[in-house]
């Protein structure tokens, strides 16, 4: 089956909650795709982010001390905010 999951947080520092959400394929342990939609206005509009890296549940927190939240998965992965992009880091 399947798994997806999703975390609300605020990813570009407007006050408005953003979703970043992952999708799983649970028989293969396989991320089928990822990805961020930032809140304009009332409006989920995609933002650029890494696909197919993460899976599992995930958090946001601010990570290194820059005030803007990162994101850890279930399956390792860390994402940090570069100012409203996120990177994987290595490892």
């Amino acid at each position: 089956g399947d798994g997806v999951a999703r975390a609300l947080f605020d990813a570009d520092g407007d006050t408005d909650l953003d979703l970043v959400f992952t999708a799983v394929d649970n028989t293969l342990n396989d991320p089928l795709l990822s990805g961020l939609f930032v809140n304009q206005s009332g409006v989920f509009v995609a933002a650029s982010f890494p696909s197919r890296v993460i899976f599992g549940r995930v958090v946001s927190g601010d990570l290194d001390g820059d005030a803007l939240p990162d994101l850890v998965a279930e399956n390792g992965a860390v994402l940090r905010n570069g100012g409203g992009a996120f990177v994987l880091e290595p490892g």
